[in-house]
C-alpha cells in the first residue's frame, strides 16, 4: 500500500467499504495515509443498524453513493437523522432483508411503512440530502407515499422515484 498512489489509494478504501464498514474502519486504523484515503471515498455500503451513526458517517463526508443492506422500516427514523452528514450523497439505496424477516417483511407493511416515509421525507424536506438524485427501493409504495418522499427531491428525482417506484 505504500507505493501507491493517493487515488489508488482511495480505490483500495472504497473497495473495502463495499465489503463492510468494519473492515474500512480496520483498514482506516493503518495509518493517517489510510484514514485520509478512507475520508475520500465515495462509496459506502452498511449492513447493521448500528452503522447508521453520526459518529461514523461524520468520518466519511464525501459519501456520493450509500447503500443500506438488511434494512428494516425500524431503522428508517436512524437512517433518517444521519443523513445530514452526508451533504454529498447523489444516490440512496434501501435493500430490505433478503430472507424476508425482521421490520421489513410484508406483514408489518413493508419496508417503508407510514412512520418510516414520515421520518425519510422529513430529513428530505429538511435538505439532508439536497443533491439526491436516485433513491432506490425494492419494493413498491402506495402513491400516497410516493408522492410524500418525491415532493422534497429535484423534480427529475422524484419522477423517477414515482416511475420505478409507484404501484400501479
Amino acid at each position: 500500500l505504500d507505493v501507491l498512489d493517493d487515488d489508488l489509494l482511495v480505490v483500495v478504501a472504497e473497495q473495502q467499504a463495499v465489503r463492510s464498514v468494519p473492515d474500512l474502519l480496520a483498514f482506516s486504523a493503518g495509518c493517517r495515509r489510510l484514514e485520509a484515503a478512507c475520508r475520500r471515498i465515495g462509496v459506502l455500503r452498511v449492513r447493521h443498524q448500528s452503522e447508521l451513526s453520526v459518529a461514523l458517517l461524520r468520518r466519511f463526508t464525501n459519501i456520493r453513493s450509500l447503500e443500506v443492506d438488511g434494512c428494516q422500516a425500524r431503522w428508517i427514523p436512524r437512517l433518517a437523522a444521519t443523513l445530514a452528514m452526508v451533504p454529498g450523497l447523489t444516490s440512496l439505496s434501501l435493500h430490505p432483508p433478503r430472507d424476508g424477516g425482521g421490520g421489513g417483511d410484508i406483514s408489518s407493511g413493508g419496508l417503508l411503512t407510514d412512520s418510516a416515509v414520515a421520518a425519510l421525507a422529513g430529513a428530505l424536506h429538511a435538505r439532508a440530502c439536497p443533491s439526491l438524485l436516485q433513491l432506490q427501493l425494492d419494493e413498491r409504495l402506495s402513491e400516497d407515499r410516493c408522492r410524500d418522499l418525491a415532493e422534497p427531491l429535484a423534480p427529475s428525482a422524484g419522477l423517477l422515484l414515482c416511475v420505478a417506484h409507484a404501484a400501479s
